[in-house]
């Protein structure tokens, strides 16, 4: 079937330059009328390849655009979706054939709000404002989702639209926006584990996460749900440094994220020398230099110099101005001294191996250090170290008490 000609005189108009659109259109009509539904869909898929490519103010899109909301509204579902099908890559299509579109039933809305192209930023915040949960999860399906849809679907989404956002793996979700979802679903396990697995997830959440988490063990401990042992909490405390002390590992290679990941910590009382030191014993030292400096306010530049001239009165002068604990220095320098001679984990020394070098250097002969001293920087190293060095620090902790 023939469905497209021009009438006599097509394209020439009255003046130079201009031209009529000149389709002879009753063919369509005949079609419409009396066609079969394989006459329709054949139809719809030719009128929608046609309009493809062409602006909006084409004369002959204007032409056709009044046969597709026809074919839009048919009562066929097969010639609906058809058309829906065909015009699924046109940039250009007008609003009310978006509208039919996305009105109709899911089989034929949902695969075209997922992949249209011409649903732009406004559109999809229109859609999205006015459609049920099934149609704002398509738009969260999109290869290409706005600034102003995401910040929608974060605020306001339903669960399972917010899922399929997360599941996207075609879009980058900006920092601000997986807080909001974050604040929204903190106790939704399927947000919270689809969050921690992202790389981009701002330190933030994760700190606030490991706090939130840890802050329901000891409520639970205080109302009685969970026994009141020592050594629960002192699991859950474990459990928080060790969390933290990651957490900074992880963003030891980027100083600008690091230092904010501390600044924000420090804020809330979560930067203490536990946390630290966990990170400083497994050899990560630029954690630990650069949490001295954010208590001790010097900047990154001070402590590049302290850093490169490896000065133990440099150090002890940060350290003091840090108000960490006294006792803690001797294993401030111990790390020091060890990341001088052998290097520390960003430079691909492991962590075992830097632990086991610390706690050689507390066992030193020449470190001036009385045997009840090197007993507890033992005992210390026993709780924060890797999992190698703690037994062996701890038994060597234990074996220097029974000698003192």
């Amino acid at each position: 079937m023939k469905l497209f000609s021009r009438l006599p005189g097509a394209g020439r108009g009255e003046r130079a330059g201009r031209q009529r659109p000149l389709l002879d259109t009753r063919v369509f009509d005949n079609v419409l009328a009396s066609g079969s539904v394989t006459d329709r869909q054949a139809l719809a898929c030719q009128l929608a390849a046609f309009v493809r490519g062409r602006e909006a103010k084409d004369p002959e899109r204007r032409l056709v655009t009044p046969y597709l909301h026809r074919l839009l509204q048919d009562k066929d579902m097969r010639v609906r979706q058809a058309c829906a099908e065909g015009l699924t890559e046109d940039a250009h299509l007008d609003a009310d054939s978006v509208f039919l579109i996305t009105a109709d039933a899911e089989a034929i809305a949902l695969p075209f709000l997922r992949r249209a192209k011409a649903l732009d930023a406004a559109r999809q915040v229109a859609i999205f404002k006015v459609g049920d949960e099934k149609r704002r999860e398509a738009l969260a399906q999109r290869a290409a989702v706005s600034d102003r849809l995401m910040t929608l679907i974060a605020r306001e989404g339903e669960l399972p639209v917010v899922l399929a956002l997360l599941d996207n793996g075609r879009v980058r979700i900006d920092g601000d926006n997986l807080k909001r979802i974050y604040a929204r679903f903190r106790d939704v396990p399927a947000v919270t584990e689809r969050l921690l697995a992202r790389k981009d997830l701002p330190a933030e959440i994760r700190i606030v996460h490991v706090r939130t988490a840890t802050e329901r063990v000891r409520t639970a401990i205080l109302k009685g749900e969970l026994p009141a042992s020592v050594a629960i909490r002192k699991a859950v405390e474990d459990t928080e440094e060790r969390a933290l002390a990651d957490i900074l590992i992880s963003l030891a290679r980027d100083k600008e994220r690091v230092r904010a990941a501390m600044r924000f910590m420090a804020g809330r009382g979560l930067l203490t020398a536990a946390v630290i030191l966990r990170a400083a014993v497994r050899g990560h030292v630029t954690v630990l230099l650069a949490a001295l400096g954010i208590l001790a306010g010097v900047s990154s530049r001070q402590l590049e110099r302290i850093a490169k001239k490896g000065s133990k009165r440099a150090l002890r002068a940060l350290y003091k101005k840090s108000d960490l604990p006294e006792a803690a220095l001797p294993l401030v320098e111990a790390v020091f001294d060890v990341a001088q001679k052998h290097g520390d984990a960003e430079a691909g020394v492991s962590e075992a191996t830097f632990g086991r070098e610390v706690l050689s250097w507390i066992m030193a002969a020449d470190n001036d250090l009385s045997v009840a001293e090197k007993a507890r920087l033992a005992e210390i190293l026993a709780q924060l170290a890797d999992e190698e060095t703690r037994p062996l620090a701890a038994r060597l902790g234990k074996g220097l008490l029974k000698a003192a």
